[in-house]
């Protein structure tokens, strides 16, 4: 039905925005990896009406699924890994209610998802406050522009100084930017 449309897509969207909030917040290095998957998952789980160990069980299949690497930006790779991190967890929703089985503690068991990562054990703790609490769905900003979140700001300033500037193009030696360091 369309509320239950509806109300799968909220349920994946906050699950994936904390979860890659969450699971983004504390590693280390130049690693960071794609989420999509479980919030698929989550979605998936609303609309097949799986009950609540079907879904901690596809959500524990859904983290074994995790893939793709932040830093295949900007190939096409990148967006590869959204259809792949969808197909993912919607497998992971059916092969759940076929009855296959997973470890329903994947992520904070020893030597599991948390600790393959190295995500500090001291952010383990929060998670699940994380996971409750205001929608992320409420929180979402909306783009001016057909690019990333980061050249938002930049456009408005370049169409500023085109707008409101007493010079040319080719009068511009050079162009300094500062942007924030991720």
């Amino acid at each position: 039905s369309g509320p239950a449309l509806i109300q799968s897509i909220v349920l994946g969207f906050d699950i994936q925005a904390k979860m890659a909030l969450i699971s983004r917040a504390g590693y280390r290095g130049s690693m960071a990896f794609s989420t999509g998957g479980w919030g698929t998952a989550a979605s998936a789980t609303r609309l097949l009406g799986l009950d609540a160990d079907q879904t901690r069980t596809t959500m524990a299949i859904a983290t074994s699924l995790v893939g793709g690497l932040l830093h295949q930006v900007p190939s096409m790779m990148h967006f590869m890994e959204s259809g792949v991190a969808a197909r993912d967890g919607i497998n992971a929703a059916y092969w759940a209610r076929a009855g296959i089985t997973a470890n329903p503690d994947i992520i904070e068991v020893h030597e599991g998802f948390w600790d393959m990562f190295a995500l500090d054990r001291a952010d383990l703790a929060k998670y699940g406050e994380a996971l409750s609490g205001e929608l992320r769905l409420m929180r979402v900003g909306i783009k001016k522009y057909g690019c990333a979140y980061l050249m938002q700001r930049i456009i408005d300033g370049a169409l500023e100084l085109r707008d409101n500037s007493q010079f040319t193009y080719d009068q511009v030696e050079s162009v300094q930017l500062h942007i924030a360091p991720w």
